[in-house]
């Protein structure tokens, strides 16, 4: 028995078998062998019996999302609809300047219960927006962005 430094007394006993002692892991390995590997695999079975379908059938929301860029499915955080959440990215993909940005982040705002005020003054809520606007070239930067939207709410907040 040894006294380590803290004056810690530590004891391990073996007893029997085949047994390995490792106190310092310097890395782990989380090996996932998911839902990439069911086509191979239905193939696989078609081989064996016909009649096993060569593709998994997903569910229609799932095939409706493959359809959005990320960053709209990123929206459905704040966008419980799916009707609106397509006409918000029509509207984005439609601006041409940092205040029609603006404008369609106000518009969401008032309309949607889960974004907040704070929250669409946020970098990580501009740059879903911002990414969704690819005709915004001049003024997309997250601070003027920021200003155009803190500029529309006023504007809301004087009516």
């Amino acid at each position: 028995m040894e006294e380590n430094k803290n004056g810690v007394n530590v004891t391990i006993n073996i007893s029997g078998g085949n047994n390995i002692v490792q106190p310092t892991a310097t890395q782990a390995t989380q090996v996932f062998n998911g839902d990439q590997f069911v086509p191979q695999e239905l193939k696989q079975q078609q081989n064996d019996t016909s009649s096993v379908p060569t593709e998994p059938t997903l569910h229609p929301s799932a095939t409706a999302s493959s359809e959005m860029p990320d960053d709209a499915i990123a929206l459905r955080k704040y966008v419980d609809d799916e009707k609106r959440l397509k006409e918000y990215v029509e509207d984005l993909s439609k601006c041409a300047d940092a205040t029609a940005l603006a404008m369609v982040v106000v518009k969401m705002y008032r309309q949607e219960e889960n974004l907040l005020d704070f929250e669409i003054k946020k970098e990580r809520f501009i740059k879903i927006v911002l990414n969704l606007a690819p005709h915004v070239k001049t003024g997309n930067t997250i601070s003027n962005i920021r200003m155009r939207i803190k500029n529309q709410l006023n504007l809301i907040d004087d009516k």
